[in-house]
């Protein structure tokens, strides 16, 4: 088994570097040479997670756990970028309410295609469905979170404001290199 790594990707044809692409997106969220991105994401996912945890509960939601929740956030991660319509995200560190509302509303879509994966590899191939309460649910706990992380930014330790940038610095790395460009 030969091991591809970056630099030999470069070597390849076009429709070569576009499928090694989709593994490399897939790992860059938690890419442990750059501590800080694994610590964003890792924050970013459990700040959904929780968020996600108390709206179901207040809203007397079918309750989903921890890991669940978790794995489908993680999984959510490489679609971030390439799926995110429109202008390019804001600075998580000096967004207003209204723009970090409109980039969290921007990730739902990610969300719900993980939640298809995760749905997929428990249930077998099958029509996406989601329930109306699912993805308002889902579209709460991405905007709310992108809330409470733009509001509270400026009070968090600062090895979690790293991280939370170098999180935002991959989504935009994404949108960059994504189909859906700002027009």
């Amino acid at each position: 088994m030969k091991i591809i790594s970056r630099k030999s990707v470069k070597s390849m044809s076009g429709e070569d570097v576009k499928i090694m692409n989709v593994f490399w997106n897939a790992l860059a969220p938690v890419d442990f040479s750059k501590s800080a991105q694994v610590q964003g994401t890792l924050s970013h996912v459990a700040a959904e997670v929780l968020l996600s945890k108390l709206l179901r509960r207040v809203l007397k939601m079918e309750q989903r756990g921890f890991m669940e929740l978790g794995v489908i956030h993680l999984l959510s991660q490489p679609f971030l970028g390439g799926l995110f319509f429109g202008a390019n995200p804001n600075d998580v560190s000096n967004s207003t309410v209204m723009q970090a509302a409109q980039d969290g509303a921007k990730q739902t879509p990610a969300v719900l295609i993980a939640g298809y994966i995760v749905a997929t590899s428990q249930k077998g191939f099958a029509l996406p469905s989601f329930s109306v309460r699912d993805i308002l649910i889902t579209l709460a706990s991405k905007i709310g979170t992108r809330v409470i992380i733009t509001q509270a930014f400026n009070s968090i330790p600062t090895f979690i404001q790293n991280g939370f940038g170098q999180h935002d610095a991959l989504v935009n790395a994404q949108k960059r290199a994504g189909i859906l460009k700002n027009e």
